[in-house]
């Protein structure tokens, strides 16, 4: 799922413009793999007791919990990491920084909410809460619908 969302962001953006990819284009398709990676990831933990019953082979079924909370982290700080490369990159935008912002805000508030109380279900409504505030932006009434939504 990251990688294809890596190559559509890439191609989407490289077609429309005609031109190869800068290097804040490959951040932020980095950055949206990382994400989809994070809501998968959170998924199949969650899913991990039924997926184990079936046969179906994810990392939280063969992995032991500590090695896939450890992939988790590895994500997390992959994503703050491209995070502060997009930002710090000379190309972007000034409006880039508070945009993204919020994103980490939420991230930060995420991990702490899981790591008390280890529901992946709801860790990962909200990686894809975070991702739709990333990637495309949401205006208020979005945000408490969709806030009101994760939660439930």
């Amino acid at each position: 799922m990251a990688y294809f969302s890596i190559v559509l962001t890439l191609a989407a953006f490289t077609l429309s413009d005609s031109a190869p990819p800068t290097p804040f284009l490959l951040l932020q398709a980095l950055l949206v793999g990382v994400w989809h990676g994070l809501i998968d990831g959170f998924a199949n933990t969650a899913d991990a007791v039924g997926d184990r019953a079936v046969g179906r082979r994810t990392l939280a079924t063969w992995a032991t919990p500590a090695r896939n909370r450890a992939f988790l982290a590895v994500l997390i700080a992959a994503e703050l990491l491209l995070t502060t490369g997009v930002i710090g990159l000379s190309s972007s935008p000034w409006w880039f920084m508070p945009a993204l912002l919020p994103v980490v805000a939420l991230r930060v508030g995420q991990v702490r909410d899981y790591r008390k109380s280890g529901d992946a279900a709801l860790a990962s409504r909200r990686c894809g809460h975070i991702h739709r505030l990333g990637a495309w932006g949401a205006d208020r009434r979005e945000l408490r619908h969709s806030s009101a939504e994760m939660d439930r």
